[in-house]
């Protein structure tokens, strides 16, 4: 899932958010 195509409120994350998933 691209998280980073939704708003970049916060990159850190959205970063987490991918590593995470």
């Amino acid at each position: 899932m691209n998280l980073q195509c939704l708003k970049p409120q916060r990159k850190s994350y959205y970063k987490e958010s991918e590593y995470g998933s």
